[in-house]
């Protein structure tokens, strides 16, 4: 069998490679289970940059943008301050815990 070829559908280059990995059906529960998002949403999603938007979208001094991000329960506020540059705050006030900005 050819490198990359597939036996019972896998792909034997990568189980070659991530033998650890497996080959057995991922059980249905990995994408239904509350708990398993909630571990991703901690392990994952939390710990990783996450796109909210592009720098055009900001062009001028002053400008902002809002993005909900429910993955992680949060909302983020970036702005362009009047230097030029590009700076991203939790959307929240600290004193009574409200949105501070609701669109762009």
């Amino acid at each position: 069998m050819k490198n990359g070829a597939t036996t019972q559908g896998h792909s034997t280059r990568w189980h070659d490679k991530y033998p650890q990995l497996g080959t057995d059906p991922v059980p249905a529960a990995v994408f239904t289970s509350a708990e398993q998002f909630e571990r991703e949403r901690e392990q994952i999603f939390r710990k990783v940059w996450l796109n909210v938007g592009r720098v055009e979208q900001i062009p001028h001094p002053g400008d902002y943008l809002v993005k909900d991000l429910a993955v992680c329960n949060t909302s983020v506020l970036v702005v362009r301050g009047k230097d030029g540059t590009v700076k991203a705050f939790h959307n929240m006030c600290s004193h009574r815990g409200n949105k501070i900005a609701w669109d762009s």
